[in-house]
């Protein structure tokens, strides 16, 4: 008798076009490809690093890009507990992000504020937001550079309690267009790699003093 379904193995997507060199699975869309092409990352311990071709340990690959990351976070239950998911998601989201701001040099930061959203790891809104920093305590909050400045300073007041830093890079007219909204003047990145990497590429020159 043949094998059951159940007990039979995936066959591995196949890759397309060919390539040459070795080749592996991405474990968010499941496509094979080149290994250049795909991050390494293993399973993440207490302390050290968990993203690179010579770790030791199992390795898993993944693409850089938005849809294998957002589709690793839905899966990823399946081989991590929750803590490992939150580590893995923050790690491969601060090396995604870094690399899209550098090919988009300086449009960078809507390239990291573009793939916060795209991943969900946001809360568009001065209510919201509030609220979410207050639960997240770690993130960066946005706010419009066109805001009105009794707005923007209470925002700034309760960010400074948690502590969360705020920039204002974007008018409101662009916030919203990232978002799909008809406005938005207040946004909370709580992706605590792509906080970090608006932070570096912002610098202290827009943030609301």
């Amino acid at each position: 008798m043949g094998r059951s379904r159940k007990n039979r193995k995936p066959v591995p997507k196949p890759v397309d076009p060919p390539v040459e060199g070795p080749v592996r699975s991405c474990i968010g869309c499941g496509r094979r490809d080149a290994q250049e092409r795909l991050i390494r990352f293993i399973r993440p311990a207490a302390e050290g690093e968990m993203i690179g071709r010579n770790l030791h340990g199992r390795g898993f690959y993944l693409h850089r890009s938005e849809e294998c990351l957002r589709s690793l976070e839905k899966r990823a239950g399946r081989w991590f507990n929750a803590a490992e998911i939150e580590r893995i998601v923050e790690a491969l989201s601060r090396k995604i992000g870094a690399a899209g701001e550098a090919r988009e040099g300086d449009g960078g930061v809507e390239t990291l504020i573009r793939f916060a959203l795209r991943t969900g790891r946001f809360v568009a809104g001065p209510t919201g937001a509030r609220v979410a920093a207050h639960r997240k305590r770690a993130g960066i909050l946005l706010l419009a550079n066109d805001m009105d400045p009794k707005r923007a300073d209470e925002a700034r007041n309760w960010a400074r309690e948690i502590p969360l830093p705020v920039r204002s890079p974007l008018s409101g007219a662009a916030m919203a267009g990232l978002t799909g909204r008809e406005k938005c003047d207040v946004l909370f990145v709580y992706d605590r790699g792509l906080a970090k990497s608006l932070v570096k590429r912002l610098g202290r020159k827009d943030e609301i003093r």
